[in-house]
Order: C-alpha cells, then sequence, then structure tokens
C-alpha cells in the first residue's frame, strides 16, 4: 500500500472522530461564497530540522451550489523536500458521506489538495480534517498539529418559499438546494421531476406521480417547507381559508406524507392573497397576506396550531403595487429571507431586500435587480434553480419551455448568467 494511500485512510478514520483543538465553525447562515479556515498547531517532522522552518496545517471550508467543500493545507517556513497536505470530509460521522484527497508537492514550502465536495443537507454536521505531512512521516508527529473544521448544513432556509403558478410549479422536493420542476395534473395528482442541473447542464431524474392530491383547484395547492427540514410541503388552503400541511418524507413510493391537519385557520378565503414564503430566516415558511393595497400582513411559523403557533408580524410592507401578479416574494441576495420584488409593467424588476420588514429593520431600497425578457409578467419565476441560496429569473416561454438566467447579484452587483433552455417543458 502506498504511503498516500495509508496516511489518507488514517485521515478519514481521523474526521469521524469529534473534533479537537483549533476548530471553528461556519454557520449556516453565511453567504454561498463565504470560506473560513483553521489550523492546527505548529510543528517539526522526523527529518532535519530549523527552528524558523516549523510548518503548519490548515483546512479551509466553504459551501458552493448546495455542497460544502473542504481543502487542505500544508505550509512551511522554507523548502521541504516534499509537502502531503490530506483532506477529509464527513457528513455526520460518514453517514451523510466521507470523501478524502492528498497531494504531493516537492521542493516547496506550500502544497494545497484538490477539494473534496459533498452535498449540504440541513443539519447535518460536516467535519473536515487535514492531517499534512512532511518529507518521509506517515502523520504528524503531535495530534494536535492536525486541522479539524466543521459546519452545520444550513440548506433549510431555501426551501421556504413557494414559487410558480398554475399547473407548473418551483420547489426543492429532496432537499438539495435546488428548486425541481413540479407539475399538478388537472386531476390533482402531482408529478416531479428532480432538478440535476437542467436540459444542458446534467438533466432532470423523473420521480413520477408523489402525490396522488386533495383538489382539482390547483390554485388552492402550494409547495413550501412547513417543518424547516430544507424539503417542500404540501399545503392546501381550504375553501374557508384555513391551511392543511403534508409534511414531505419522499412522496408516493419513497417515504410518503404525514399529515398535520389544520395548521392554521387563515386570514382569508380568497387564495390568491395567501403567499407561503420564509420572512425570517429560519427556514420555514411563514403565512403571509397580500392585501388589495399590495401591502403584507405576516404571520411567522413557529410550528402552527398543531405545534408551537404562529408569531403576528404585522404589517411588514406597505407595498408598490396593488396588482398581485406583479409581485414576487424572493430571496434575490441569499441572505435566507424573502425580498420583496415586483415585475414592471416593461418587465424589469426592482426589489426591496428583506431587514426584517417594516418595524422589525424595514427594507433596503435594491433597485433593478433585473431588465427583465419578458413583459408578461405570469411567465416569470423567481427561484433558486442552481442551489447557491439566491433566486434566479426562469421565463415559461409559450411553448411552455423554460429560460433560466442563474443570480450573480443581478444588476449592478454582479449580474446575471444566461443558462439558455433548462427544460422542454411539460
Amino acid at each position: 500500500m502506498e504511503q498516500g494511500e495509508i496516511t489518507l485512510r488514517k485521515n478519514l478514520r481521523a474526521v469521524l472522530t469529534a473534533v479537537g483543538a483549533a476548530t471553528i465553525v461556519l454557520v449556516s447562515g453565511a453567504a454561498a461564497s463565504a470560506e473560513t479556515t483553521a489550523y492546527g498547531e505548529l510543528f517539526d517532522y522526523s527529518g532535519a530540522w530549523v527552528s524558523t522552518q516549523k510548518c503548519v496545517n490548515s483546512v479551509v471550508m466553504g459551501r458552493s451550489n448546495g455542497q460544502i467543500y473542504a481543502y487542505g493545507i500544508t505550509k512551511c517556513g522554507g523548502n521541504k523536500s516534499s509537502l502531503h497536505p490530506e483532506a477529509s470530509l464527513a457528513g455526520n460521522g460518514g453517514q451523510n458521506g466521507m470523501e478524502g484527497k492528498n497531494a504531493v508537492c516537492f521542493n516547496v514550502s506550500y502544497c494545497e489538495s484538490p477539494r473534496v465536495y459533498l452535498q449540504e443537507i440541513s443539519g447535518v454536521t460536516y467535519r473536515s480534517t487535514n492531517a499534512g505531512t512532511v518529507a518521509g512521516d506517515f502523520m504528524p508527529p503531535d495530534e494536535n498539529a492536525l486541522a479539524h473544521a466543521q459546519v452545520i448544513g444550513g440548506r433549510s432556509n431555501r426551501a421556504g418559499s413557494e414559487a410558480g403558478s398554475g399547473r407548473v410549479r418551483w420547489a426543492d422536493f429532496d432537499g438539495d438546494g435546488r428548486a425541481d420542476y413540479w407539475i399538478v395534473n388537472p386531476s390533482g395528482s402531482v408529478n416531479v421531476y428532480l432538478n440535476k442541473g437542467g436540459d444542458g447542464h446534467g438533466g432532470w431524474q423523473d420521480m413520477g406521480q408523489v402525490a396522488s392530491g386533495l383538489t382539482t383547484d390547483s390554485t388552492r395547492v402550494r409547495f413550501a417547507d412547513f417543518n424547516g427540514d430544507g424539503k417542500a410541503d404540501y399545503l392546501l388552503i381550504n375553501p374557508s381559508g384555513s391551511v392543511n400541511v403534508y409534511l414531505n418524507n419522499g412522496g408516493d413510493g419513497h417515504g410518503g406524507w404525514q399529515g398535520l391537519n389544520t395548521v392554521t385557520s387563515g386570514l382569508t378565503s380568497d387564495a390568491s392573497r395567501v403567499r407561503f414564503t420564509d420572512i425570517d430566516g429560519d427556514g420555514r415558511t411563514d403565512y403571509n397576506v397580500i392585501n388589495p393595497n399590495g401591502s403584507i400582513t405576516t404571520y411567522l411559523n413557529r410550528g402552527g396550531d398543531t405545534s408551537g403557533g404562529w408569531t403576528d408580524y404585522g404589517q411588514i410592507a406597505g407595498g408598490l403595487t396593488g396588482d398581485l401578479t406583479r409581485i414576487r416574494l424572493a430571496d434575490i441576495n441569499g441572505e435566507g429571507r424573502a425580498d420583496y420584488n415586483v415585475i414592471n409593467p416593461n418587465g424589469s424588476i426592482t426589489t426591496y431586500l428583506n431587514n426584517g420588514g417594516d418595524g422589525h429593520g424595514g427594507w433596503t431600497n435594491y433597485g433593478q435587480a433585473a431588465t427583465g425578457t419578458t413583459t408578461n409578467q405570469n411567465a416569470v419565476t423567481l427561484t433558486d434553480f442552481t442551489g447557491d441560496g439566491r433566486a434566479d429569473y426562469l421565463v415559461t416561454n409559450p411553448d411552455g419551455s423554460v429560460n433560466a438566467y442563474a443570480n450573480n447579484g443581478g444588476d449592478g452587483h454582479g449580474g446575471w448568467t444566461d443558462l439558455g433552455r433548462i427544460a422542454a417543458g411539460a
């Protein structure tokens, strides 16, 4: 067995143990581009040692496109004959995946391993270790020379907002952080296609029928994460305005649904005025009513009538338009809270960033976030297609196909990337 393989296996075992010295934590609410670094203690090695040329291991963790990644760096005060960073990453002690990679660099003072990736899942603890060595050593001479870091999976705050209308909806069915393609059939049954990147970028996985449905009136059916587990649940607005919830345990044939019965008596029987979206960024969809003048009244989800109740948050926005079809509540900047977006008559989008809403931190005028590609507001959906935490711009074409523009920050803040046609439509 090669030295690198022996060391990597030892490192994979080490990452399964409790995080020890030099531990850091990247919080779940951190931006998608955030990285953080942890260091082990300085160490020497079995070869000739010069006090000014000690070495140190570090491990870097971050998140990107619905994944947690890690890589290791071994650095010394002067050139060494060889450096061997050994990075490994495990989710919940290996229950949610385990990967490791190493590198060898010769006659250098700095060496970096390739990145290792695991899918980010809400609530999962991801631990990484760099057990880098110098020259011919198999392991650092001291356990404290290993660098440890951990991240708590925070994808739950990405499925808390409904998106889409009519037969086609967008919501995260499997908890991978990317909005999947849902179809509400005339019979009320629901089919899902899992988003693997879309046409030309990884395709789709046909899950078939995931729910038999409860009504043929699709306007009363919504899909949003009620319990904060990162997967969109089935919400039914009854004719009286009350709401029933069915938790997503995998859908028909894959774990089924768990009925919570009535979670709220509701505030209105007009389903078109009700929006389920995550206002406070806790990963659970909140109950929002858009009033005729465009203002918004919110009740924060603490578990619903069956467990924990609701918090009356009051009026959180004065509103910009009385045309409810132009309002989109979606997270533009990736902070986990739904922002207030208006599709203007010319197709452009004006955005106000959610800092807590009226009386709770207010809003920031983001200006024009997108010029838009259509004046038909009913064709536009804002949802996180790429899994980076920010709502992307999706437009449904007359033939039913869908084009997507990935959100890099919006106009004046990083722009958009044209992904082309990502779905032929159903």
